[in-house]
């Protein structure tokens, strides 16, 4: 990890990861612009040195289970 997930980067791994929704899907549910949700998706990724949205979820789920 490269750096803490921010609260809305945790929340946005944490939504991706239990409920099976998109992007597109948790931005309508919210009320949020899809650039958004893209742009937190992108810096959570980043923040965790992750290959790819769902390595990123993969590593956030394993840090939160060795805690």
């Amino acid at each position: 990890m490269t750096r803490p997930l921010r609260t809305d980067e945790r929340q946005l791994l944490d939504g991706l990861a239990t409920s099976g929704h998109t992007l597109g899907t948790i931005a309508a549910r919210h009320l949020k612009q899809a650039r958004d949700i893209r742009n937190t998706a992108a810096r959570a990724r980043r923040a965790l040195g992750a290959r790819s949205l769902d390595h990123a979820i993969q590593i956030h789920r394993t840090n939160q289970e060795q805690q």
